[in-house]
């Protein structure tokens, strides 16, 4: 008879039967529906400020993520070549690489280790441009 005044209530059971009629009108993980948009909208914030965050740090340097490990690839190949090669003067120049153009810089004995740096750089693959900015030690 219970049954009967409650309707759809099953086995006339009314304490257990609200509770589930509150269950379904939460969501999945709980909380209002007002509760669920609150914490989509937070989600939606979190995710553009992070986006915005690493638009921030590709635009600091002006290159892509990729751009920079092509350079800093680069840098270190030519920095190995030059290190393996036999002259003792080539450990002492200086390798920067941007958007794929290596820079030498530092100090060299010899116009011929100058040219032979130089050549080193354009020996890595993927350089674009090589810039010499080596100076000859004056000898005295």
């Amino acid at each position: 008879m219970l049954a009967l005044e409650y309707g759809n209530l099953e086995y006339g059971n009314k304490e257990r039967d609200v509770k589930r009629a509150d269950m379904r009108s939460k969501g999945k993980r709980g909380g209002t529906l007002d509760e669920f948009k609150t914490r989509r909208r937070f989600a939606l914030a979190m995710l553009t400020l992070t986006m915005m965050v690493l638009a921030a740090c590709t635009s600091l340097s002006g290159k892509t993520t990729g751009e920079n490990i092509d350079d800093a690839q680069i840098t270190a190949a030519v920095k190995s070549k030059l290190a393996a090669e036999k002259l003792a003067t080539l450990t002492r120049v200086g390798v920067e690489t941007n958007l794929r153009t290596v820079y030498l810089t530092g100090v060299v004995d010899s116009e011929e280790t100058r040219q032979r740096a130089a050549e080193i750089a354009w020996s890595v693959p993927n350089v674009n441009g090589v810039v010499n900015h080596l100076t000859i030690q004056q000898k005295g």
